[in-house]
């Protein structure tokens, strides 16, 4: 849907845009449009949404018991209200939680460039900020087709990490391009900055990380809050990389999005073979201490707030 909403809101745009005879400028006409149909789509979220499988209006009771006995599956513990501090201080001390902050980080910094500035790009290609504006919607079908083949190939075993690898390569592809390319091959570059669409499942993908991949109530909350703390941190960051003096094509920006693109797909590397060695151990310690009891005691922990460290049956998403 994101990738809808980048079609959607092209279009809207474009249509905005030439409304003529207005009391106010057409950018304000936008917002004020987009913000409306914000607010009340939140208001549906707020009296229909529920708040976890327990009390959802749309399952029935037995529904309910089956989602909720699904946590087993996962391993990553119920909602506990109590502050742990020592789920706090593993945190804190976890390597893994900072290479998932810096990949929040890279992440926050190329979806900053990539959202705010594409249409200024396009621009620079030699068309009007109008059809810019509509120009940005192949990108957009392009978002929504890398989501769900990515997304699909995610849910294959042990294959998280490798496809937010390859999710990452037609966004790199595309800004190598836009430095390459000759201005006079204004569509081939447009075609370049469509393949930044494909920076959506990269973002999506290692959003879940911190959710399949961290367990205890405490561990994750401040995990993912720290993530999305980092993640916005780049996103603030990001404009800075664009020189006023180099437009319209922004070398340097375009060379700094290729770095982070980079030390994204690094770190992706890191993270993946770090949570591959943990399930090996583990996988070993199993094996050595019999299957049958160890996979009962396993389905009962998964139902408490024990951290992925402390339950050793639970095993990372790779």
């Amino acid at each position: 849907m994101n990738g809808m909403a980048q079609v959607i809101g092209a279009l809207l745009s474009y249509g905005l845009g030439n409304v003529t005879n207005l009391a106010l400028p057409n950018w304000k006409l936008i917002f004020i449009a987009i913000g409306a149909l914000t607010l009340l789509w939140a208001i549906i979220l707020v009296l229909w949404m529920p708040d976890g499988p327990h009390n959802g209006k749309m399952f029935s009771e037995y529904e309910r018991i089956v989602a909720v006995w699904r946590i087993r599956n996962n391993r990553t513990g119920v909602q506990n209200s109590t502050f742990l501090s020592h789920q706090l201080k593993e945190a804190s001390i976890d390597p893994k939680s900072y290479i998932l902050l810096l990949m929040a980080a890279a992440y926050g910094i190329l979806n900053g460039c990539v959202t705010n500035f594409a249409s200024e790009l396009i621009e620079g290609f030699g068309f009007s900020g109008l059809q810019a504006n509509l120009l940005q919607t192949p990108g957009g079908a392009f978002q929504i087709f890398t989501n769900i083949g990515f997304g699909f190939l995610a849910t294959l075993p042990n294959m998280l990490g490798v496809s937010n690898f390859l999710a990452c390569i037609p966004g790199t592809a595309g800004l190598i391009g836009m430095l390459l390319i000759p201005n006079s091959q204004r569509w081939a570059l447009v075609a370049c900055s469509w393949l930044q669409g494909g920076l959506g499942p990269c973002i999506v993908l290692n959003w879940t990380l911190p959710s399949v991949n961290v367990a205890g109530h405490t561990k994750r909350t401040t995990v993912m809050g720290l993530y999305f703390a980092f993640y916005c941190a780049g996103n603030i960051s990001s404009p800075h990389l664009f020189i006023p003096s180099e437009a319209p094509r922004y070398k340097t920006a375009l060379k700094g999005l290729v770095g982070t693109y980079s030390v994204a797909m690094f770190l992706q590397l890191l993270y993946t073979g770090w949570c591959y060695m943990n399930n090996r151990d583990r996988n070993k310690q199993f094996q050595q201490e019999g299957s049958h009891e160890q996979q009962v005691e396993g389905d009962l922990e998964g139902f408490e707030d024990f951290t992925d460290k402390e339950n050793k049956h639970f095993r990372y998403r790779l």
